[in-house]
């Protein structure tokens, strides 16, 4: 899947799990 998932749509309504999402948008290489 090259660094794609799925996760189920309820996971993402449930207070309980769903309440923490961050993603990476950018790296930069050391110089």
């Amino acid at each position: 899947m090259q660094g794609y998932f799925t996760m189920p749509y309820a996971y993402l309504l449930d207070d309980n799990l769903a309440d923490d999402f961050w993603t990476i948008r950018q790296v930069e290489n050391e110089p």
